[in-house]
């Protein structure tokens, strides 16, 4: 028994001191950007059942500071107000485009299928896909495009700062972190010769000939995880892929409630190992 709980003990304490080691390597999203930045970004939200969050994530991404901007949201078959929300929200924000969908194609999973077609839409150079629960500090996309383009990467994964509420949300929540490092290793995502690769929900930004290249959201149609498979499929490709810290500039309540919790770790630790 003390022999076991010395080892769980160890393990914790190991994987810890390489996630934190490893952690420190990465670099840190500058608040105030070079200027100059000039491309044009596409940001896009799917949202099914969102209603209660959006007000608030869409409120940040159409107040950035990142001048040649559009939001494009898209309504994906939701049965609460979410179409609603994002329809009165688009009469007061210029910048933001509403698409409402009804139906889901045969192969075809919601959110990746939504991805897709705002992909579609999009006009910018670079394309963003981010979750409808992420919240913006004004500077976050500024910092990002500016960072991508003075170190010319194809694809750059912002880590956020999750939001957690309660002792077991906090716990659970750090310890998947730190699991999800040790298996995805960001800090050697860079490397071309690691098979590292990552993707993050909250903020996966690409260039759209890069995004193009590798066969858009068609070639993730059925991946429940779409965000970890589109860091994979970059990998496979030989895209430029970079991960940097961005704590102080993009913030996520990834899941609410214990049970939440729980659901999201058992979706996300599946992917982590390739399951479907």
């Amino acid at each position: 028994m003390r022999l076991g709980a010395s080892a769980i003990l160890i393990f914790w304490l190991v994987a810890g001191w390489i996630t934190l080691r490893g952690t420190r390597r990465l670099a840190r999203l500058s608040i105030a950007p070079p200027a100059g930045v000039r491309s044009a970004v596409s940001v896009i939200v799917p949202a099914r059942n969102e209603a209660r969050v959006l007000p608030r994530s869409i409120a940040s991404l159409v107040g950035q500071t990142f001048p040649d901007l559009e939001v494009i949201a898209l309504n994906d078959r939701s049965t609460d107000d979410t179409g609603a929300v994002l329809d009165s929200l688009k009469q007061i924000h210029a910048r933001l485009t509403v698409i409402h969908l009804d139906s889901l194609p045969e192969g075809w999973v919601g959110k990746t299928h939504a991805l897709y077609l705002g992909s579609r839409r999009a006009q910018g150079e670079w394309l963003l896909f981010t979750d409808a629960d992420v919240i913006f500090h004004p500077q976050c996309l500024e910092a990002a495009v500016a960072w991508a383009e003075a170190n010319r990467v194809d694809h750059l994964v912002v880590i956020p700062r999750v939001e957690t509420v309660g002792f077991w949300e906090k716990v659970l929540v750090s310890c998947f972190s730190l699991l999800f490092s040790l298996a995805q290793r960001p800090w050697r995502v860079s490397d071309s010769r690691s098979r590292a690769s990552i993707g993050i929900g909250a903020f996966n930004l690409i260039r759209r000939s890069a995004y193009e290249a590798i066969g858009t959201h068609r070639a993730l149609a059925n991946a429940v995880v779409d965000d970890l498979e589109l860091g994979r499929l970059g990998k496979r490709h030989g895209l430029r892929q970079a991960v940097v810290r961005g704590e102080h500039l993009l913030s996520v309540r990834w899941q609410v409630g214990l049970s939440g919790v729980i659901s999201g770790l058992e979706k996300n630790a599946f992917a982590g190992v390739e399951y479907s």
